[in-house]
């Protein structure tokens, strides 16, 4: 092995520096894996008189033999800069061993372990593995096993079935001795492996693969050795799963053609809840590509395995969540599109919230559709396996208005007609889940936030029923976004493209109502004399209350001020002659009030009510309307020109033909605005 000048002075250092920490006679040893993504290992441990003792038993048995070897490690942990150990092996290819070896007085050494190596070391982690968590001091008679591998993205998958055999007891599982050691040595063998068999008996180690490496002492695998003896319960358990994948997979080929690379993920981020099998040494979240006659169908393959744990299902009664999930795509959509779609990784998102919940199974039979909410950062983008990148996110799906600032949801088990509700699996009926995504409008618009199950199961119903009459059903398209759409004014006036509400206030009423009572203007100059004094008084410090009551605002300032009186005109009509130009109007009230052709410019209205009101062709010019509200009012024909709107509310507001040049939007908003021919 060649080693670079630099690293021979690294390793000069290191020695120089444990040197003082060595005992006589003893042999100290650290060992560690690279892997893609870093390294593992590290833990010191020492040979004395054939035997490997390591800080952890140093410090449950202390004894003369251990001593110092806390110490030690101590020190190797605190090794930075000009010391890093992991300096040595930096640069080396994923999948490489490497061991370190310290002994008084002399230079340290590194082996960057070949076949040979890895080969003696899998035959003492073997042994070692097999009796590790014995407390009733076992003797070792044999283990054995046989491993299938499988390229899952940018990983390598390990299936293992292994027998262990003690003195005390047989024991069967689903865990290679050494998953890292394994897969270093599937590199060294040059990363053809399709298979690989071990047993150690005693002392004999055999081992086969396929395809053989004779020049290692690998023989060819016999037929024989693919199906080893296994304990009866864990047999019976893993039968049970292979028999839940083949019918599984034979009914997703009737569905269409099934696409022969998967889509893994990635159990993590700020979910991480495993699917049933829960493997930790190949991927068990998996999703399936199937292509119907008309339509993409991207699908869980894995959520109704049979559980690996006894502790999850102790009597195999189920398999696993009960369920499969799936997104359908309206039309043929290719693999690389859906891979980082956005509601791929929204798929994965529902599968972990579905898990968390328990049994949602039951959730879904017992109200026949759910709805889950989500925020636009609630969905894991780093998700798919073999990506250097996030998923595609929520913007390349929903135009902005669809999900912001109200998010959005899923509705589940809207009816396919490519697939069926349910399916015999052989433990149990599962249900098939669609998983569809669906704008903030139904939040907004609708009940689904109810307390009352019943509501909002009849607002599901509602839902599926327009999602049908649209013709769109439970698929959903590659975008809902316009790449070729002029979204100037969606920029200029966010949230102007969302689908208006329903008000709850009746604007014919109040505009009946406004008609037969004016203000006069010796009354308005009275009510401005209180309001300076009701401001100097500090009433601009209160908030408002809106509420409303049989169609008509009812609205409550809140406020400790006594003295003077709030500007508030009620349901009235201005006259249009009158002027409140430069006016100090901050915290007042127009709520309801008809103001159509008044001038305010100038004025301060800084945090005042102007919701349910008309003021069509009003002045606002240069005026400050600083968290203004004008929520459901008519705005037809105003000037809003070089005006200061930041944090105004216009929801669900008419601005036709309103000019707003040189208007300061910053952090206003218009959801569900009409801004048809504003100027700007």
């Amino acid at each position: 092995m060649n080693i670079s000048t630099e690293k021979l002075e690294l390793m000069e250092r290191i020695s120089a520096h444990l040197d003082p920490h060595l005992k006589e006679g003893r042999t100290y040893h650290q060992e560690f894996y690279k892997s893609q993504y870093g390294s593992s290992g590290g833990g010191v441990f020492m040979m004395y008189e054939g035997k490997s003792y390591n800080s952890w038993r140093a410090k449950q048995n202390p004894d003369p033999i251990t001593e110092g070897l806390e110490a030690l490690e101590d020190v190797m942990d605190n090794m930075r800069g000009d010391l890093s150990i992991s300096d040595l092996y930096r640069g080396l290819p994923a999948n490489t061993k490497i061991r370190l070896t310290y002994t008084k007085g002399q230079p340290m050494e590194m082996l960057i372990m070949d076949v040979e190596h890895l080969l003696a070391d899998l035959k003492k982690e073997i042994r070692e593995n097999a009796v590790k968590y014995a407390n009733d001091n076992p003797e070792f008679i044999k283990s054995e096993a046989i491993m299938r591998f499988e390229k899952q993205a940018d990983e390598l998958g390990i299936y293992t079935d292994e027998t262990v055999v003690l003195s005390t007891r047989t024991t069967s599982g689903s865990s290679p001795a050494d998953a890292d050691l394994i897969k270093c040595l599937y590199k060294a063998l040059g990363g053809n492996v399709e298979k690989l068999y071990y047993k150690l008996e005693g002392d004999t180690f055999t081992i086969q693969s396929q395809p053989a490496f004779e020049q290692y002492g690998i023989a060819k695998l016999e037929a024989a050795n693919e199906n080893i003896a296994l304990e009866a319960e864990y047999k019976k358990r893993m039968d049970a799963q292979a028999e839940a994948i083949r019918i599984r997979t034979e009914f997703y080929k009737t569905l269409g053609t099934v696409l022969p690379v998967p889509i893994y993920l990635s159990v993590g981020g700020f979910r991480s809840h495993s699917w049933p099998e829960g493997s930790h040494y190949h991927t068990s979240e998996v999703l399936r590509v199937i292509y119907t006659k008309d339509s993409t169908i991207v699908i869980t393959d894995g959520l109704s395995d049979v559980y690996s744990s006894e502790r999850s299902d102790a009597n195999l009664e189920y398999n696993g969540t009960g369920m499969e999930m799936y997104i359908e795509f309206e039309g043929h959509v290719t693999y690389e599109d859906i891979k980082d779609h956005f509601c791929t990784a929204l798929l994965n998102s529902v599968t972990q919230i579905a898990i968390e919940h328990g049994d949602f199974k039951a959730l879904i039979e017992r109200n026949e559709h759910a709805t889950i909410e989500f925020r636009e950062d609630n969905v894991e983008l780093w998700c798919i396996k073999g990506m250097m990148a996030a998923s595609k996110d929520i913007s390349t799906f929903f135009r902005h208005g669809q999900y912001a600032p109200d998010d959005f949801g899923t509705l589940l088990n809207m009816p396919s007609k490519n697939v069926p509700a349910k399916l015999k699996l052989n433990l149990e009926e599962i249900l098939l889940v669609n998983v569809k995504p669906f704008s903030n409008e139904w939040l907004t618009s609708y009940k689904l936030r109810s307390e009352d199950e019943e509501v909002k199961k009849q607002v599901r119903i509602d839902m599926m029923a327009h999602f049908e009459a649209t013709g769109e059903g439970n698929k959903i398209p590659l975008t809902y976004v316009d790449e070729n759409a002029d979204n100037t004014l969606g920029e200029l006036f966010p949230l102007s493209d969302v689908e208006p509400r329903e008000d709850e206030i009746d604007m014919q009423l109040i505009e009946s109502m406004t008609k037969h009572q004016t203000l006069t203007e010796e009354a308005i100059l009275g009510m401005l004399e209180a309001h300076a004094e009701f401001l100097e008084a500090g009433g601009d410090d209160g908030r408002f209350e809106q509420l409303h009551t049989a169609g008509v605002p009812l609205n409550i300032y809140m406020t400790q001020t006594k003295a003077g009186k709030q500007f508030k005109t009620g349901m009235r009509t201005l006259p249009k002659n009158f002027s409140f130009a430069d006016e100090d109007l901050r915290a007042s009230e127009f709520t309801g009030c008809m103001a159509d052709g008044v001038d305010f410019n100038g004025a301060d209205l800084t945090g005042s009510l102007f919701t349910n009101g008309f003021f069509r062709g009003a002045n606002f010019e240069d005026a400050n309307l600083t968290n203004v509200d004008f929520t459901g009012s008519d705005l037809t024909g105003a000037n809003f020109r070089d005006t200061d709107l930041t944090g105004a509310d216009f929801e669900i507001t008419n601005c036709t033909g309103a000019d707003f040049t040189g208007a300061n939007t910053t952090d206003a908003t218009f959801k569900g605005a009409n801004v048809k021919d504003v100027k700007y």
